[in-house]
Parts: C-alpha cells; sequence; structure tokens
C-alpha cells in the first residue's frame, strides 16, 4: 500500500478528523475543569459583638439640620442586633450569609426613603404660612428695590428709566392740599396730624406725574390699618380712620399701575409698577411753624416743623449772598391765633456763637469754624399757646465750598449738543447709546463754570471703564466707544482735575 493510497483511506480520514475536533476540544475544555468556585469572605461570620459610639458634632447637634443623630436606645437596639447576628451567622453557611448582608445593605436605603419623603413633607407643613405670604405683612419697600424684573431699554438687559412718580394728595380740614411723592417700588412716609382732619375722615387722592404718566394708568388702590390686610378702595375718595386709643396708629396705601410703551425700536414694553405711602397719624397741638427761605438763584424754600419737633435743612455758601442767610417764620394751623413766639435763639454745634433772632423775620451772617468747611445751626423758637410753651427746632447744615462746576459737554450725534453738571466732589452719570454716537465716538468738552471757575483751569483728565481700561484726555476731544457683543454697557468715568 503506498502513500497515495494511505491518503485516501476513509478510515483514515476519518480519524484523523476525530483525532482532530478531540484536540480542539480539550484544549477548550481542560482549563476549565480545573476552576474553582470562590466565594468572598464573609466579615459577619468573623464579626465580634462591639458597642456602638455616638459620635456628636458640637454642643447642639441634634438642632442641626439634615444630620440624623441615633438615640441611646437606637444604638442599643443596633449594638444588641449586631451581636445576636454575629452568633447567629456562626451556624450559617456561606450562601445564607451573603443573603443576610444583602438583606441588611437594603435596610439604610429604605430609611433614607423614608427619611427623604419626611423632609419633603416638612416644608409643606411649614410653607402654609410664611412671613413673606402673608398679606397683611406690611411692604416696606427694601425688598422690592432693585428685584424688578426690569424694563428692557434699548441695549436690551438694562431697566428703563422712567421719569415717573405717584402724588398722593391729602386735606387738611378737607381743604388745604397736602403731597407726598414717591417713585416706584419706593416707599414714602410722612406724619399727619390728626388734629387737622376733619371727623377723623381722612379725604385723599392719588394721581401719576412725570414725561412717562402718559402711559401708566393706576389700576387698583388698596389700604391697611395698621397690621389688617389690605382693602380695595377709591382713588379718590376719603378713608374714615380707624385708630387705636389715643389716635397714634398708621395706615399704608397701595398703589398699583400698568405701563405699556413702545421703545425705540418699536417693541411694547408692559411692566407692572407698585407706589407705597405709609401715613403715621399723631395727636399733638394744631399748631405748626413755617421756615421760608430763598436761595440766590431759586425759588422759596418752606420747611414745615411741628411742635416740639427738630427739623433738619442745607444752605450752601453759593446760595447766598456774601454769606447773609434771610428768613421769615409763622405759625399755621387752627390754633395759631391763640399762639405767639416768645423767644428765638441760635447757637452751633462748634459753640463758636449764639445770639438772639428776630421772631418773625430776620437775617442771620453764617460762617464756619476754623479750619472746617462746615457748621451745624440749631434754629430755636419758644411759642406759647394756653398757658402752655412748646418749642420748634430747626438744625441748619451750612456749608462753605467754591462756587466752581465741572460741565460735561457732548455733542448727540455730532449735532445736538448735551451738558451735565457735576458738583466740587460729586459724580453725575451719563448715558449714552450706540446710535448716539458719531463715527462711533463721543465728541466731548469739558469746562469750569460757576463764579470761582473762572479763575481756574483743569490740570489733567483721566478715564477708567469696567472692562479694565484707563488712560489720560484732553480737556476736549474725541473718545471712541467701544462695547463687546452681548456685553452689559461699560461705564466710562471721567476724572478732571481743576487747579
Amino acid at each position: 500500500m503506498n502513500a497515495n493510497s494511505l491518503l485516501y483511506n476513509k478510515i483514515l480520514q476519518i480519524c484523523i478528523c476525530f483525532l482532530l475536533c478531540a484536540g480542539i476540544g480539550g484544549s477548550l475544555l481542560l482549563p476549565a475543569a480545573d476552576l474553582v468556585r470562590l466565594y468572598p469572605e464573609n466579615p459577619l461570620t468573623q464579626a465580634q459583638a462591639e458597642e456602638i459610639s455616638v459620635f456628636e458634632i458640637g454642643e447642639h447637634a441634634s438642632d442641626i439640620p439634615n444630620i440624623m443623630m441615633p438615640t441611646g436606645d437606637s444604638a442599643s437596639n443596633k449594638s444588641s442586633k449586631s451581636a445576636g447576628t454575629a452568633d447567629s451567622d456562626e451556624d450559617m453557611t456561606g450562601e445564607e450569609a451573603e443573603d443576610l448582608q444583602e438583606q441588611e445593605e437594603s435596610e439604610p436605603d429604605e430609611q433614607d426613603s423614608d427619611d427623604d419623603s419626611d423632609k419633603e413633607a416638612a416644608p409643606e407643613a411649614d410653607g402654609e404660612q410664611e412671613p413673606g405670604d402673608d398679606e397683611t405683612a406690611m411692604d416696606d419697600g427694601s425688598g422690592d428695590e432693585g428685584e424688578d424684573a426690569g424694563l428692557q431699554g434699548e441695549e436690551g438687559g438694562r431697566e428703563l428709566e422712567l421719569d415717573l412718580a405717584a402724588v398722593m394728595t391729602w386735606y387738611k380740614y378737607e381743604t388745604e392740599p397736602s403731597t407726598i411723592v414717591c417713585a416706584p417700588s419706593n416707599m414714602a412716609v410722612q406724619t399727619v396730624n390728626t388734629a387737622q382732619l376733619t371727623d377723623n375722615t381722612l379725604k385723599y387722592a392719588f394721581s401719576l406725574t412725570g414725561e412717562d404718566a402718559g402711559y401708566v394708568d393706576i389700576t387698583e388702590v388698596s389700604a391697611a390699618a395698621g397690621e389688617d390686610i389690605f382693602r380695595l378702595i377709591d382713588e379718590n375718595g376719603s378713608v374714615e380712620l380707624d385708630l387705636p386709643d389715643g389716635g397714634n396708629g398708621y395706615y399704608t396705601f397701595r398703589v398699583n399701575a400698568f405701563m405699556e410703551k413702545v421703545d425705540a425700536k418699536g417693541e411694547v414694553i408692559e411692566q407692572e409698577l407698585l407706589f407705597t405711602f405709609k401715613l403715621k397719624f399723631e395727636t399733638s397741638l394744631d399748631l405748626e411753624m413755617e421756615l421760608i427761605w430763598t436761595p440766590r438763584e431759586g425759588s422759596e424754600q418752606k420747611i414745615v416743623c411741628s411742635a416740639d419737633k427738630t427739623e433738619s435743612f442745607s444752605v450752601k455758601n453759593t446760595e447766598l449772598t456774601e454769606r447773609v442767610f434771610g428768613y421769615s417764620v409763622q405759625l399755621t394751623g387752627s390754633m395759631a391765633d391763640e399762639a405767639e413766639i416768645v423767644s428765638a435763639q441760635y447757637s452751633t454745634a462748634s459753640g463758636q456763637s449764639d445770639g438772639e433772632l428776630t421772631y418773625e423775620s430776620g437775617t442771620l451772617i453764617l460762617d464756619v469754624a476754623q479750619g472746617a468747611d462746615t457748621e451745624t445751626y440749631y434754629l430755636t423758637f419758644t411759642v406759647k399757646i394756653q398757658g402752655q410753651e412748646v418749642s420748634y427746632q430747626y438744625k441748619l447744615n451750612y456749608r462753605e465750598t467754591m462756587d466752581v462746576q465741572m460741565a460735561f459737554h457732548w455733542m448727540e450725534k455730532g449735532s445736538v449738543k448735551r451738558t451735565s453738571t457735576c458738583e466740587i466732589g460729586g459724580s453725575v452719570s451719563v448715558r449714552v447709546k450706540n446710535n448716539q454716537l458719531s463715527a462711533g465716538a463721543i465728541p466731548y468738552e469739558l469746562e469750569l463754570t460757576g463764579a470761582d471757575g473762572i479763575d481756574g483751569r483743569i490740570l489733567s483728565v483721566s478715564y477708567m471703564t469696567d472692562a479694565g481700561e484707563s488712560g489720560n484726555l484732553e480737556a476736549s476731544g474725541s473718545l471712541p466707544m467701544r462695547m463687546a457683543e452681548a456685553l452689559p454697557p461699560i461705564p466710562i468715568i471721567f476724572r478732571p482735575v481743576p487747579w
């Protein structure tokens, strides 16, 4: 039998195929036969019963929210449970111990879920009456200011500056008007003498003033006595006051308004506005004093003072002629005819001067203490009424400064002149929009004005921006204005230095 015949022998071919299959199968199955089934060591089988120590954070750890502190009973229960588990695990097989361990690990998860559900239920119980949700809580205006959603101006993202205010007019003796002015989202407070009311009734009227008043409508007016709830009242009418014994108390009035205005881009701006007035009612003599004075360039100023009260006002030397303060006083109220001024004196906080004042009108030369630029004058008038004496005091804050201002002239679109004036030590904000520039820049000129500004000159001008840019400028020129996309307007601060 030659090699070719053996190669084509069917029996031999079958044997060779069987050997090849057995070899392949053995190489795969024999290594698996050596594998041993291993289990992780169960720590519970070797555990010993130990006492659980409770760790506390600070002296009042139980008062800290979201920290679960076990009590002594629960700690002892866990200790006994651990001890019982350790003893019973000695008789358990490996699989039984593993099942027990999985069961114990699932228990904390269930407890955590219960704790979470308790925490979610707790705010619902506490939130039934939040302080901020209470309708009787008085709005002091501090929380509203600055939290407004804001009105979109031409640049977007900025609150629109409104020339708007609400005016509350109340009437003394139902005939003499007295006004209170309040800005949006603010609170105006004024004291009212109940002796100036008729039958304890307040006659009032609400209105809006300012250039933007034409775009705003009053939607509702409400009032609350003290801490009571607010009730709707008429926009114009009267309120019969319900005051405690003695006639002292307060009322809060809320004016809700709605604004609808079209901006420069043709977009409709809608905004809800709130004005708050707080009137404090006190019972005192129906006798007030009015001190009247007129600045050198300005309108007549009137300061009203109640009996045994002090009112403050300020006067600068630039408002006077040669530091001479001229004044006149008069008594007003239903008891004015029965009262008379019996004395008038003045004194200074520094003690540099004091003396007598004329009763009804007169002059007073104001001066500052040596080495200072301010002085406080106290003007005290004593009035006799029905056999008793009451006093009226005015606190005059006098400041002596140079009559010089810095005028900032700039050209809107290169053709319309705009001017803003700044006092010494003060600051003025000028808002310039991108469509008001001339070739991407703002032409400007700085000028000293006032009686003392004629002899002055500007030494240096510097600027800086919130973006970190800074530099020096000339007293007049053109400043390029740049603003990155999607960024708010960048303030540029000028710092001119006179003399």
